[in-house]
């Protein structure tokens, strides 16, 4: 083996990718499709799309960070708290979850 530093770096290499692609997948499958959620300022049902990027991203550094990407009571409602997204954060997830623009959110 003339350069054991090569297997080393891919053997590194490939186990990061499958320890990172089924969370990425995952999370990605979950948050693709645009969901039918309750809108608390109006109790009516309204549909969210929420940013698979932005969750995915989240998700991989342990942090879910969910936002809203478009929603079927904007531009009406656009500066909302995004409250809808509380039943999608659940409490599987860290304490300091926090949703994009929600009233936990910090800068």
């Amino acid at each position: 083996m003339e350069y054991p530093i090569l297997i080393i770096l891919a053997v590194l290499g490939i186990g990061t990718v499958l320890a990172v692609l089924p969370v990425a997948l995952t999370t990605l499958a979950e948050h693709r499709e645009p969901k039918s959620l309750l809108c608390p300022e109006t109790a009516l049902p309204a549909a969210v799309q929420v940013d698979a990027g932005r969750a995915t991203r989240g998700a991989l550094f342990g942090r879910m960070r969910l936002a809203v990407q478009s929603c079927s009571r904007w531009p009406e409602r656009r500066g909302c708290a995004q409250g809808c997204l509380s039943p999608l954060v659940g409490a599987t997830l860290p304490p300091d979850t926090s949703i994009v623009g929600g009233p936990a959110a910090s800068g």
